[in-house]
């Protein structure tokens, strides 16, 4: 029994092992969704223009979950570690206490004949005189019976086979039925379950080929990694379970179907038409004309940013299979491009009129004038009248800003064509 525990402590450490491992790659992953929405929160503060952020207050309400998860996280991390400690410590000692146990009946010194000091029942019951000792050691399962013809004298022919203690047969003396010897303990099996928990079931003159716990449930997590178990009600299931196929990011990949009860988001990246977000950065580059000044500008950079699906998926399904495209809860804005700077529209998707956005570097813009030897001359901020960046007429325009350097050249914001925009854009 003792070996028994000990050995379920070494499979539970086993499996808080398992456990913290995926805890703690849920820690690092709410760490780094964290760390992000401080990087976008701080690059957003640090851009010097007007921006109308879509859905920013979802935004903040995702950021605010993201918070909570990763507290909870690593509250759940801690509790882990501590209880894995404490299992590892009360393992350990169960072992070494097993070890010590054994090494006593091999080389004891307590002089004594580690007999049960017990009264044999048997004849008890019959006549209460009798005071015949147990015949069993100390510390044997079932009743107590003494030598005096009540019990087979034979050797447990199952501790023979398997190399356990010499136990004397329990049945009737010269017992017919059954026809092997066996002694009243339980005898454990050595080997363990599917799910690396010790086999329950007995060992017997005829070895098992089946190993089997005490639990009835499937034993594996579920494939969305939400931290519960599968919902199956057979233990075996893992062996019969069928292949589906789950989307994570933009991979997939071919598991077998283990499912809980509950509800799950897809873990897709949204391909639905329009844009999720637009990211900014800027930094600070140098830049050097054609004529060899150099000087330090700032570029903004915008980015696509896809999230993730926002669809649930049904409880016990893999995906929503009844929609094909996978959609994020945020409003889309405008797919298309300014032609000059290359910045997205910021109206939503599928609008009418003009398009509208928030202009950055003139990357795809160059220079002209109606004279082709003229210089243009640009003054690098309002007060500084004598640092003057001069650039040549077909020359990118790629370190100004659209409507910021025709402010500093003290005159309106114009083009010279307006653009129609989608197909009908000349550029």
């Amino acid at each position: 029994m003792k070996f028994f525990q000990a050995n379920k402590l070494i499979h539970e450490h086993l499996s808080l092992s398992n456990i913290l491992k995926s805890a703690n790659e849920e820690l690092v992953r709410l760490t780094t969704n964290k760390e992000q929405f401080n990087k976008q929160l701080y690059e957003t503060n640090s851009i010097n223009h007007p921006m109308n952020f879509v859905n920013s207050h979802e935004c903040n309400e995702k950021y605010q979950q993201i918070v909570k998860d990763y507290e909870n996280a690593s509250l759940y991390n801690k509790h882990l570690r501590q209880e894995l400690s404490d299992v590892g410590i009360y393992s350990r000692l169960t072992i070494d206490i097993e070890h010590l146990e054994r090494e006593a009946q091999n080389k004891c010194s307590c002089e004594t004949d580690h007999k049960c000091s017990g009264i044999c029942q048997i004849c008890a019951a019959e006549d209460k005189t009798k005071q015949n000792p147990c015949m069993f050691k100390a510390g044997h399962d079932g009743a107590h019976k003494c030598d005096s013809g009540h019990v087979c004298k034979k050797s447990c022919q199952i501790c023979e086979i398997y190399g356990k203690s010499d136990n004397k047969c329990h049945f009737a003396y010269e017992h017919q039925e059954p026809e092997y010897h066996q002694c009243e303990r339980i005898h454990q099996c050595p080997a363990t379950c599917i799910c690396s928990d010790p086999c329950t079931v007995p060992l017997e003159l005829k070895p098992h080929s089946v190993h089997q716990c005490n639990k009835k449930d499937c034993w594996k997590p579920c494939i969305f990694s939400c931290g519960k178990s599968c919902a199956n009600q057979d233990h075996k299931h893992d062996i019969t379970a069928e292949l589906v196929t789950i989307i994570d990011g933009r991979e997939t990949h071919q598991v077998k179907k283990h499912l809980c009860n509950e509800c799950h988001y897809c873990k897709g990246i949204c391909d639905a038409p329009g844009v999720c977000k637009q990211e900014y950065k800027t930094q600070q580059r140098k830049w050097t004309t054609e004529s060899g000044q150099e000087f330090m500008y700032d570029h903004i950079e915008v980015e696509e940013v896809r999230d993730k699906c926002g669809i649930k998926i049904l409880a016990g399904k893999s995906s929503h299979s009844d929609i094909a495209n996978h959609r994020c809860d945020g409003q889309h804005t405008c797919q298309e491009r300014c032609p000059d700077c290359g910045s997205f529209c910021r109206n939503p998707h599928g609008h009418d009129g003009f398009h509208r956005t928030l202009h950055r570097n003139k990357e795809l813009h160059i220079f002209t004038s109606t004279n082709s030897t003229d210089q243009i001359e640009i003054r690098s901020t309002e007060l500084e009248e004598t640092s003057v960046r001069k650039y040549k007429v077909e020359e990118s325009a790629k370190p100004e800003n659209c409507s910021v350097s025709c402010k500093r050249r003290g005159r309106s914001h114009f083009h010279l064509i307006e653009c129609p925009g989608d197909s009908a854009c000349l550029e």
